[in-house]
């Protein structure tokens, strides 16, 4: 009885890591394609503001 509960506690150990790195993977991806799109936001508003500028 112990040692299936112990083979038990093993698995379900390796499934909460399995979980923890999937969702740290999500939140990477997530994090990095929100920074890309704040940097392009970044460009397009200088690159209007350039535009504004030339036209004045």
């Amino acid at each position: 009885m112990k040692r299936v509960s112990s083979c038990f506690h093993t698995v379900f150990l390796f499934l909460l890591v399995l979980l923890l790195t999937f969702c740290f993977s999500i939140k990477m991806m997530l994090l990095t394609r929100w920074k890309k799109n704040m940097i392009i936001m970044k460009i397009i508003k200088n690159r209007r503001r350039i535009y504004a500028e030339k036209i004045y």
